[in-house]
């Protein structure tokens, strides 16, 4: 009895001095002992003073050869995302399927990617051609060179539209200066010297349509005299200029009354046939870092960005604030960032600026300073020539857009385990908007892309297409802490590490968006409980149609897909009251009751039976073997509950939806599987006992171990 008792208060407290031993260990692994920061680095910096006083002396840039524009500004309860398209104008031309004119895009959403489709964003104008819904760009028709036969010279067509087949439309609604050159002089190519051939002189008739809103001085001075011009519209726009041609003004008619010859029907829409380089290629540097070769301070010169701040107060009164903030540079390879033929033809960037609640972006003040346009004949090093020049960019948005009207999203549950910590949110998708065309409660996505959704409505109604909510390209957003670190408040900023780039949020309500973090990734002194903020920076929610087949196979439907950019996303915030809860205190805790309960459990079945069966020769308990079978017995139980606890865990308190590894799940395997193998292990011996059991009553009561005397009979 004494050993026995003995034996169970020394397992008692070897397990709890054990489990005590190893909670601290890993307690000071948590904390960020033994762990190292990978890749975290601060976000605030030392700034350099800037004022307006350092961009005395610049000139505008040519806005003929250099575009700016404002493609996205959204906004959330702490911040404005502004997205910027910078465009080298001169560049790439169009040429038609028989390369008689040339065309160059002129509008502020004509944005390519890398392999050369259009970037459609919401204020993409979109064209119905030939049953495919296409984006359309306004175009400036740059030359027109005519037929290499000389035969159809006499009379030239003007093309309304030209359509690059499956990727993109180009309205023509200006003409540029020098369209038409004697000598192509103004247009290096294999093409630029069609007209010695067949000669300008043969051109009897130029048909311009109603589409071209503008021609610029001089754009016809090389043609005949005799030559007539037919305007399709009903006079000519006030923005042609008065030189545009030098023929009277009795050879130009406007056709709009149809008393002269209609317009070719043939030629109002044509397909492009191929690129050309047109002119000089211009080059221009958007921001310079000084560096090794060149570290002079006139060569340290980064893109500035002016732009105002307007708070409102109680009363509706507003007051601006000026600021300028010098911008990185993107670029891994070059101390600075271009566009043109040393960089790219269109270079995107966004920039975002942390606010109050009653603070916002004046849009319009935004102004770009610290640009060079580049000598292409000298070095790409001392590349600056004459004064520095700004822009300032247009906007080519429609409406800003807030995240409230895409999404509503809350902090959740968050908590730490192992070193690793885990925060999450709860993200709905706002189906409340109203708006005059669809008075019903409904997705934003109805009206910014209306067209598409109704092209589809008969596939929404039936369930058969519907919206989709993505988190998208989360490799390109970041996580942004404030915590209470070893040496006081710490920031830091690092990139999302996971195997997929998006989330779908399936559901109307209760998405759950769960960001699983091991602590020394973020700083060594980093862990859930000394969080004050945290936040997602550059987080992008993308909409589209997703379709289904009768076969039942999914595909996004082309075409419908918009999203948009927001710079700082709350997720968890220390002054809202958001707890943590910590799982390595709760096991700790469990195991330690759990050892005790058993423990107290079995010390009182032993009592138990010890006294029941003190009598019985053949069941008397004995100690060493009922403390083997305790143990045994317990730790069986305890696997089976550790598997279930981390089972539940798992699924509930910490389960990431953002893919990256979680130490749960090896604990959890490694649990159920021993669980599973101790389980029929006490299976087994349950049926040996019941198997024991019923023969030791079929013995007695058959009487079959005592001893009958012999009488005789049968």
């Amino acid at each position: 009895m004494n050993n026995c008792k003995k034996l169970l208060i020394n397992a008692l407290t070897i397990g709890v001095l054990s489990l005590g031993s190893a909670f601290l260990a890993h307690n000071s692994f948590a904390n960020g002992a033994n762990g190292v920061s990978n890749g975290a680095q601060l976000t605030h910096k030392e700034a350099r003073h800037v004022n307006i006083n350092d961009f005395e002396g610049e000139e505008v840039a040519p806005t003929n050869e250099l575009g700016c524009s404002i493609a996205q500004s959204n906004t959330t309860p702490t911040s404005q995302l502004l997205s910027f398209t910078f465009r080298s104008k001169s560049t790439t031309g169009y040429l038609t399927a028989k390369r008689n004119f040339i065309v160059q895009p002129d509008d502020d959403n004509y944005v390519l990617d890398d392999q050369g489709n259009p970037i459609i964003t919401s204020t993409t104008e979109l064209i119905e051609i030939d049953d495919k819904t296409l984006p359309i760009y306004n175009a400036t028709l740059v030359y027109i060179l005519g037929s290499t036969s000389g035969s159809s010279n006499k009379e030239i067509y003007v093309p309304e539209t030209m359509t690059r087949s499956g990727q993109f439309a180009m309205r023509i609604t200006a003409i540029s200066e020098g369209c038409v050159s004697a000598t192509g002089s103004q247009f290096a190519s294999n093409y630029g010297n069609v007209w010695e051939f067949n000669g300008v002189e043969k051109i009897t008739e130029i048909h311009i349509p109603s589409t071209i809103k503008s021609v610029a001085s001089g754009a016809f001075q090389d043609v005949p005299e005799s030559v007539n011009f037919y305007y399709e519209g009903e006079e000519l726009s006030e923005v042609f200029a008065e030189d545009w041609t030098d023929c009277p003004a009795s050879q130009i008619y406007c056709t709009g009354d149809e008393d002269y010859k209609e317009f070719k029907d043939s030629s109002r829409d044509v397909g492009v046939g191929g690129t050309e380089s047109i002119g000089e290629q211009e080059d221009f540097i958007l921001g310079y870092r000084a560096n090794e070769v060149y570290p002079e301070e006139k060569y340290n010169k980064p893109l500035t960005i002016q732009y105002d701040i307007i708070t409102v107060d109680d009363n509706g009164h507003e007051t601006v604030e000026t600021r300028y903030e010098e911008l990185d540079i993107l670029s891994t390879n070059t101390p600075y960032d271009g566009v043109g033929s040393l960089a790219r033809s269109s270079y995107g960037r966004d920039f975002d600026v942390k606010l109050e609640e009653n603070q916002y972006v004046d849009d319009t003040s935004v102004v770009f300073h610290n640009i060079y346009k580049v000598d292409t004949s000298r070095s790409i090093y001392g590349i600056f020539i004459d004064d520095p020049l700004y822009i300032r960019p247009s906007i080519s948005y429609s409406t800003k857009q807030d995240i409230s009207g895409i999404i509503s999203y809350h902090a959740s549950f968050n908590s730490t385990f192992m070193g690793y910590s885990l925060f999450s949110m709860t993200m709905d998708k706002n189906l409340s908007i109203v708006s005059e065309k669809y008075p019903e409660p409904h997705s934003l996505y109805l009206d910014i892309m209306s067209n598409e959704y109704e092209t589809h409505i008969n596939n929404i109604k039936s369930g058969k297409t519907y919206i989709r909510y993505l988190l998208y390209n989360l490799y390109s957003a970041s996580y942004h802490f404030i915590y209470q670190g070893d040496n006081g408040l710490e920031e830091v900023t690092i990139p999302i590490s996971t195997s997929i780039s998006y989330q779908l949020l399936s559901q109307d309500r209760g998405n759950s968006v769960s960001i699983l973090l091991k602590n020394s990734d973020v700083a060594s002194d980093f862990s859930a409980e000394k969080v004050v903020y945290f936040e997602i920076t550059n987080l992008t929610l993308y909409m589209d149609l997703f379709g289904t087949s009768d076969s039942g196979a999914g595909s996004k439907i082309a075409k419908t897909a918009v999203s948009y950019k927001f710079g700082y996303v709350e997720v968890f915030s220390a002054e809202n009251g958001a707890n943590v809860f910590n799982w390595n205190a709760f096991i700790f805790i469990f195991l330690g009751g759990y050892i005790v309960v058993y423990a107290a459990a079995a010390y009182l079945v032993f009592r138990i039976l010890k006294e029941k069966f003190k009598n019985d020769e053949f069941r008397r308990i004995k100690p060493k073997k009922f403390l083997k079978q305790a143990i045994l017995g317990g730790l069986g139980l305890g696997e089976v509950l550790y598997a279930i606890i981390f089972i539940v865990m798992r699924t509930t308190g910490f389960r990431n939806t953002i893919v990256v590894f979680n130490p749960v799940d090896p604990l959890l395997i490694g649990f159920t599987i021993f669980g599973l193998i101790i389980t029929g292990y006490f299976i087994v011996q349950v049926v040996k006992f019941v198997k024991a059991e019923n023969e030791r009553r079929k013995v007695i009561r058959l009487h079959l171990n005592e001893d009958v005397d012999e009488d005789g009979t049968n």
